[in-house]
């Protein structure tokens, strides 16, 4: 897989933290981190996947379930999944994880 590439830019006090390339989990996993530190000085951080070229099931669900550290801040950080690539995946993820059985 290439290799992503991560830019922020700040629309009046949130901080956009535009994606390029290809994610897998190693990259979304930096890029959550980055997102978190950056939620800790922004009210809103958005993360717009619109130039993701591809990205794996498993790093769409990491994005969508997001673990600790990043549950802390999930109120201050989202996606935008406009993109194609990006918005398959993260659906396709949805839809797996809503299909799996419920344990008690």
């Amino acid at each position: 897989m290439g290799k992503s590439e991560f830019r922020v830019r700040m629309v009046g006090p949130v901080s956009v933290v535009e994606v390029r390339g290809p994610l897998d989990e190693e990259a979304v996993a930096h890029l959550l981190e980055f997102a978190a530190a950056a939620a800790t000085a922004c009210p809103a951080v958005q993360i717009d996947l619109a130039g993701v070229e591809s990205m794996t099931q498993e790093a769409a669900a990491l994005l969508l379930f997001r673990d600790a550290p990043w549950r802390a801040l999930s109120e201050r950080i989202s996606l935008r999944a406009s993109g194609r690539p990006g918005r398959e995946a993260v659906l396709r993820a949805y839809a797996r994880r809503r299909a799996r059985p419920q344990t008690a």
